[in-house]
């Protein structure tokens, strides 16, 4: 019976401690005191749009300026024989730092026998074109990554889908033979807590959505149909893999 008493008086000290806390705050309610601050002014040279290496080779054969006349790699290697698999100075390319990891060779991008190639596992090659296809064999996490738009940056337009659309590729941000960032200076955080006032109308004409954070919640203001590039056969992260198998139709093999 005292454990029966005890427990009633602890509800009830519960009870009443949150109709104080609820009258509180019917009261007096608690605004939110965001700092007053006026957005920081950014010079436009701190903003790159474009990729942040512009000098990245990616045309196939990769082509480049030399004294005057468009040149490719084989231009000059086709001419001499391919050195032994060794690490080695550089009496060409001097400019090149290898600082790569374990990745220090030459040969474990470039093709040995054709220059204007990259080596894949095996005998396999691609183009300067396709260097994300290289990079994806030692980095397959961040390749897959790259392919759904979490890593990486996208110009033109965020629409997966949209011909505006640009992803850039890894040689276009990281340098291949040094991929590791220098230090950055952040630039400052953007003020979308301190707008102010906002537009009584509302977002197109929606009385009640004013926060531009919130600016398409609507299908009829996307102008392109979501399409998800390279995980059409892999659920998401919020989609149940546990969907009964599609049995074939009559007359397909089981394969």
């Amino acid at each position: 019976m005292k454990q029966s008493l005890t427990r009633q008086i602890s509800d009830y000290a519960t009870t009443c401690v949150f109709l104080a806390l609820l009258a509180y705050f019917l009261i007096q309610p608690v605004e939110p005191n965001w700092p007053e601050t006026s957005p920081p002014l950014i010079a436009a040279e701190a903003l790159p749009r474009g990729p942040l290496r512009t000098g990245a080779l990616l045309t196939a054969p990769p082509q480049a300026l030399i004294n005057g006349f468009v040149r490719d790699c084989n231009d000059c290697h086709a001419l001499m024989k391919p050195p032994a698999e060794a690490a080695r100075r550089l009496t060409q390319h001097t400019h090149l730092v290898l600082d790569h990891g374990m990745n220090d060779r030459c040969f474990n991008c470039h093709a040995r026998e054709n220059r204007n190639r990259l080596a894949l596992r095996g005998s396999e090659t691609v183009g300067f074109d396709q260097v994300e296809l290289l990079c994806a064999q030692c980095h397959g996490p961040t390749f897959r990554d790259w392919e759904r738009g979490v890593h990486g940056k996208s110009l033109g337009s965020w629409i997966i889908g949209s011909a505006a659309r640009i992803r850039l590729t890894c040689v276009q941000c990281h340098d291949p033979h040094a991929p590791r960032y220098a230090p950055m200076q952040p630039l400052p955080a953007p003020h979308t807590l301190r707008m102010g006032p906002q537009d009584p109308r509302g977002v197109h004409g929606r009385e009640s959505e004013e926060n531009p954070l919130r600016r398409y919640p609507y299908e009829e203001d996307w102008p392109y149909e979501p399409v998800r590039i390279g995980v059409e056969e892999e659920p998401g992260p919020y989609e149940s893999d546990s969907a009964p198998e599609k049995s074939p139709a009559h007359g397909e093999d089981e394969h």
